[in-house]
Formats: C-alpha cells, structure tokens, sequence
C-alpha cells in the first residue's frame, strides 16, 4: 500500500503549543507552513489556484494543480506517540468534482503520487525539517 500522508518534526514554522497561561487562538496552527509549501511548489512550477493558503477546522489548505488534475494539502498538527510530541501532518486528496464524489470510488494512492512527489522533494530538502515519516490512511488513523 502506497504511503500518501507525512508526518514530521520542524522548528521553522510556528509552534503548536503557546507558553504556560496563553490561551490558544481560535485559528488553527500552521499558516506558515501551508504558506511555506504553496510557495515551494510554485518554485517548482506547480500553480496552486489560490493565493493564500485556505483556513479550515484544524488546519489550512492549499490547492495545486499538477498537470490537468487538481489536488487538496491540508496542513495540521498532530500529538503523536507516548508521551505525545508535536509533529505536523500533511494530508494529501484528489479534487472531485460533485458526481464523481458522491458516486465515483475512492482515491488510489497511486493517484496521489503526482502531488506526493512534489512534496516530498520539499521536504527532502529542508534540513531543519525531521523525522519525515510517510504513513498510509490506516496507519494515521491508528496513530491520531
């Protein structure tokens, strides 16, 4: 099975947990990061069809067009392990349109790789970024 969602550790992005007393913003954490991919992608020729990363519940998301498919990365942070420690996610979908959605099969990973490929080059190559580590569906869930 295709491993299609990352997780991974990095200092360069805003930290999910404020300071002792500081209550937490309503806006979800990873702006910056949603920011940081739609700018690297774009770097890397592909076009993402919104400006600015979209805020959402629990995170933010940016739209790439690769070739003739649209695709959705969603941006959150997620608890992960025993004690928990913050790592972000990216999790990659296919846009649909409204019949294929309701009717159509489920995504294949395989056809999550023309978006997948990209952002693991990114990551690749960011070396504050750490503990990459690709997971599949089954694994996040069981994980998060």
């Amino acid at each position: 099975m295709t491993k299609t969602i990352v997780v991974f550790q990095t200092n360069l992005f805003e930290r999910p947990w404020p300071k002792t007393g500081i209550e937490r913003e309503t806006v979800p954490w990873g702006a910056d990061l949603a920011k940081f991919f739609l700018q690297e992608l774009e770097k890397r020729g592909i076009q993402c069809t919104q400006r600015e990363p979209v805020v959402g519940e629990g995170g933010w998301t940016i739209y790439p067009r690769v070739g003739e498919d649209g695709f959705k990365l969603f941006f959150h942070w997620v608890p992960l392990g025993q004690p928990p420690e913050d790592f972000w996610a990216i999790q990659p979908s296919k846009q649909k349109g409204c019949l294929v959605s309701l009717f159509g099969g489920k995504t294949k990973p395989e056809e999550l790789e023309p978006v997948c490929s990209p952002v693991r080059a990114i990551l690749e190559s960011e070396k504050k970024i750490e503990r990459i580590k690709w997971l599949s569906s089954d694994e996040f869930r069981q994980r998060y």
